[in-house]
């Protein structure tokens, strides 16, 4: 990279032969090993050097361009590589590439660092939504403790739940961990703080645990400020190297093989993105990018995910890093603002916002961030910091709730979290807090009291591609989030769905014969909201969601 960080340029890598480093997306037979890096033979004689160390990677289609390689008997693998830039537009043009990515170099941790953070001058003080507002991240407000405290954590570990038994992945610029060696270049540093992460029990390669200093030891932070509040909680280094989104990917990749082996880990937490939408448009407006489609992968395999909003909030200041991507719709980029990931922003311990927090509405969906949580405290650093640290504490305070209820999902704990969030400032300022600032002990006790945790159906998302949604939900569907939610609705009234799934209770995620069956009865005694018959063909469209919704009262 040449550009500085406070560049709007693109983060592109490029090699000393001037070639591009690019992801390729591209169709294989069903029944060939993705591994067979031999079927990438064409992409070479059209100028394309292969990394044969990354290897070749599954992807999740679009749902229409599933439909279509199902019927022809393909799938799709991404490779990553490097190529002449003008040569991007040949490749791509060959019947079996889908699309050729710019695998751009842009990821950067959520910290703020006095060096990297800039305040709004005085007379944009204003901006403050709710004032004071906190600008001062070397400045912790208490400790770790302190935090564990007002968020009632104490009375959750009183209860014998301290996060045993969850796995929290850290995704980041690695971790120093206790037992492993650690390498020179971390402790031959004049920065190197000399600790130790305890709890570390796997990561994505090979040397995990070894080293952080590519990030000055920022994974070591999110580290702490998990098991400060999860103590008893294991964790898995996932290492981003280059900063480049082909290696986030192929994380998100290796904890997904992992939940399929053994169920975790439970939780991912990334503190880091996209400081400005230039650095990859393609990455931070497309909700189709390669790396977000990943991301939603994990999601329905069944890991809760959490992404850090951001720094850029600009209320009234913000990372120097985010040149004139500030505010309001111009601060949370990429899978970060996903609706369907966890986007926590940031106040610390005395409930002041934290004015560098991103806001809302994000560039994949308006309604961000969804909750706050507590940054500037003292931890692994005299200070942790950004929105960064806030993520963390988010995760710590769900491997609780995981451990108190084991079948809770992403959209289930992500509605705890916000229905019992101290709001601050009302529905106006959602757009900077969200639901509010969490409150751990009162998602806990919400969580202890029910058996399943309803989350509503969402009734645009389920209407006709025609219209505008994804299409209603239907035998073999693979939405499994979207299936599980539907069966514990099914499930609260009274509906036999089996013996399937992890609880024995009917909810697995998978839209078969019993899950088909119980839609059909319910079409068969109920209407929709306006009075009228619904269709009985077992499908869950806009009409059968809303019914459904309104049946269990959400």
């Amino acid at each position: 990279m040449d550009n500085p960080d406070n560049s709007d340029k693109k983060k592109l890598v490029i090699d000393e032969k001037n070639r591009v480093q690019v992801v390729v997306e591209y169709t294989k037979p069903k029944n060939t090993d993705s591994r067979d890096l031999t079927l990438t033979r064409d992409l070479m004689q059209h100028g394309f050097e292969l990394d044969t160390e990354y290897g070749a990677i599954p992807v999740t289609s679009t749902p229409d361009m599933a439909r279509s390689l199902d019927s022809r008997g393909m799938d799709v693998v991404i490779v990553r590589g490097r190529i002449d830039r003008n040569k991007i537009k040949n490749l791509e043009a060959q019947p079996n590439v889908v699309k050729v990515w710019e695998d751009t170099a842009g990821i950067r941790p959520f910290e703020n660092k006095d060096d990297d953070f800039i305040q709004i001058s005085s007379v944009d003080r204003g901006l403050c939504p709710i004032p004071p507002c906190d600008c001062d991240p070397g400045t912790p407000k208490g400790t770790i403790h302190d935090v564990a405290k007002y968020l009632g954590v104490h009375e959750i570990h009183a209860d014998g739940i301290k996060g045993q038994n969850i796995v929290v992945a850290v995704q980041d610029g690695g971790i120093t961990a206790v037992g492993r060696p650690i390498k020179s270049k971390d402790t031959n540093d004049t920065n190197w703080p000399g600790k130790l992460i305890p709890n570390v029990i796997d990561g994505s390669t090979s040397d995990w645990g070894t080293t952080g200093v590519d990030w000055d030891w920022h994974g070591n932070m999110c580290a702490t400020d998990v098991l400060g509040i999860a103590p008893d909680a294991k964790l898995y280094d996932l290492r981003i190297t280059g900063d480049t989104l082909s290696s986030a990917y192929k994380n998100f990749d290796w904890a997904i093989n992992r939940h399929k082996l053994d169920g975790t880990p439970h939780i991912i937490t990334n503190s880091w993105g996209y400081y400005q939408k230039e650095w990859d448009p393609n990455y931070t407006t497309n909700p189709d990018h390669f790396l977000t489609r990943k991301v939603i992968e994990a999601i329905n395999e069944g890991i809760i995910v959490l992404f850090a909003a951001g720094n850029c909030g600009g209320n009234p200041c913000a990372d120097n890093r985010c040149g004139s991507d500030t505010g309001q719709g111009k601060s949370i980029w990429g899978a970060n603002g996903h609706k369907q990931v966890i986007t926590v922003a940031a106040v610390n311990k005395n409930e002041q916002y934290v004015g560098y927090s991103s806001c809302g509405p994000a560039a994949l969906d308006p309604n961000k961030p969804d909750f706050a949580s507590i940054t500037h405290f003292t931890g692994f650093f005299d200070s942790d910091s950004g929105t960064s640290a806030a993520t963390p504490i988010a995760a710590g305070v769900i491997a609780l709730l995981k451990q108190k209820s084991p079948s809770v999902n992403q959209g289930e704990v992500k509605n705890v979290l916000m229905t019992t969030a101290k709001n601050k400032g009302g529905s106006d300022l959602k757009i900077f807090l969200g639901a509010g600032i969490i409150q751990a002990k009162a998602a806990y006790d919400k969580i202890s009291k029910k058996t399943v945790v309803l989350t509503p159906l969402p009734p645009d998302e389920l209407r006709n591609r025609s219209n505008g949604g994804s299409g209603p939900l239907v035998l073999n569907d693979p939405r499994s989030m979207l299936v599980k939610n539907l069966q514990t609705i099914l499930k609260k009234l009274g509906y036999d769905l089996g013996n399937f799934g992890p609880n024995h209770d009917g909810i697995d995620g998978k839209f078969g014969n019993k899950t088909h069956a119980a839609v059909v009865e319910f079409q068969k005694t109920h209407k929709d909201i306006n009075g009228n018959k619904l269709q009985t063909d077992g499908k869950v469209g806009k009409l059968t969601a809303e019914a459904l919704n309104n049946s269990v009262g959400i």
